[in-house]
């Protein structure tokens, strides 16, 4: 059974700052410095939003300010560029960093760039920053933390993991996110054991945290355990009921579990979660399918139909081959033939399907199990033979079997 690829890469970042403290040191004209150190950004998990943004937004209006009366106050533009960052203004960022490192350059300013330029995908100048702060000082605590953050991004997972370990040894506050990340770096190397490990042992630092039993759940998933990522993606919505990735996940593992009935629950609770089209468009190929599989194939249709109402807007991909084919095999259980007929046209007609070799066989089974039933033979043996183009011998052996 097709399932869509999972988005797993969904959980942005919380706990970054203590705006209260920061606030009062802008307030109280306290050195700004004491705001911005190398390791604000340690208890951050990509993709969670868990943070009040309004906070960042009330820091930039003070620390400009700041910088309006001494545009030379190179903390002042340092901090206020940590807070563009926070709030994925890269631009603006880069240029408060740029401004802050030409009037007093540091360690932590090249840090903070080095985060900046990953996020606007200049990994050079990001690699380059975090040379320029090791030469500044290479016994920095920090170091080895950011280096495995770009090691990470860039897809060097094993370079990545030895950084990570270096941090473990050398600054224990970076141990949760450091442990989390090794687990990130094993499960994208498919050695989700290993993955699972080290998600353990971040969740002995912190037992809290809705991100990480959204990783576990996943890790479990993956190794063919559905019942274990099922428990950890119900933790992860306990702990955060509005967080999207969980309910998708668990969907997707009582998808896997033949437990349909919950997996369109949890479906239909994650969509409204996102407003992200990619999302939607992955959660209604889902819903498609499992409507044709529970027999309502008018509600297959309608879920096929919202899925297409994107194309114009977005690249569906291979999602707008696999709305099609339950679509059409939705129309052929409603006796609609014609309709099915030229739907599997369309699906294969430029041949981007015939490449998915999963795709084919899952929309041979269901035409040959359709077959079986007596129902549209000399139609589903023309769409098997003609359209999707498979042999005599095959579709012999198929009936066979099936």
């Amino acid at each position: 059974m097709t399932k869509l690829k999972f988005s797993f890469n969904h959980i942005r970042s919380f706990n970054l700052i203590l705006f209260i403290l920061m606030c009062s040191f802008i307030v109280s004209c306290v050195s700004v410095n004491k705001i911005m150190t190398g390791k604000n950004d340690y208890l951050s998990i990509d993709g969670y939003s868990g943070i009040d943004e309004s906070n960042y937004m009330k820091a930039i209006t003070k620390l400009s300010k700041i910088i309006k009366r001494d545009s030379l106050n190179a903390e002042a533009l340092n901090a206020r560029g940590f807070c563009y960052l926070r709030l994925n203004s890269f631009s603006e960022a880069l240029v408060d960093y740029n401004n802050s490192i030409q009037i007093s350059p540091s360690v932590n300013k090249f840090i903070n760039r080095s985060k900046t330029n990953m996020k606007l995908g200049n990994y050079q100048a990001a690699f380059n920053d975090l040379r320029n702060a090791t030469e500044l000082d290479s016994t920095n605590i920090y170091l080895d933390f950011n280096y495995g953050i770009f090691y990470l991004d860039v897809k060097n997972y094993e370079k990545a993991i030895q950084h990570f370990l270096k941090s473990i040894q050398k600054d224990e506050t970076t141990r949760f996110i450091a442990y989390y990340n090794i687990g990130k770096c094993y499960r994208y190397l498919n050695n989700f054991e290993k993955a699972i490990e080290n998600y353990n042992a971040a969740r002995m630092i912190n037992p809290n945290i809705a991100p990480l039993y959204d990783n576990i759940g996943t890790a479990n998933m993956l190794l063919g355990n559905n019942e274990e990522g099922i428990k950890n993606y119900t933790k992860a919505i306990e702990l955060d009921s509005n967080f999207y990735s969980p309910y998708y996940n668990r969907g997707n593992a009582y998808f896997n579990s033949g437990n349909f009935n919950n997996a369109i629950s949890d479906y239909n609770k994650a969509i409204t979660l996102t407003e992200n089209p990619s999302k939607h468009i992955v959660i209604n190929c889902n819903l498609s399918r499992l409507m044709f599989l529970t027999k309502n194939y008018g509600e297959s249709i309608n879920y096929g139909n919202k899925v297409l109402l994107y194309k114009d807007k977005v690249d569906l991909g291979i999602y707008y081959y696999i709305a099609l084919y339950n679509m059409a095999i939705s129309n052929l259980k409603l006796s609609k033939p014609d309709i099915a007929y030229e739907i599997y046209k369309d699906c294969f007609e430029d041949g981007t399907i015939s490449k998915n070799p999963e795709l084919v066989e899952e929309t041979c089974s269901d035409l040959i199990e359709h077959y079986k039933t007596g129902s549209d033979q000399m139609l589903i043996k023309n769409i098997l033979l003609n359209i999707i183009k498979i042999s005599e011998d095959d579709f012999n052996n198929r009936l066979v079997n099936n």
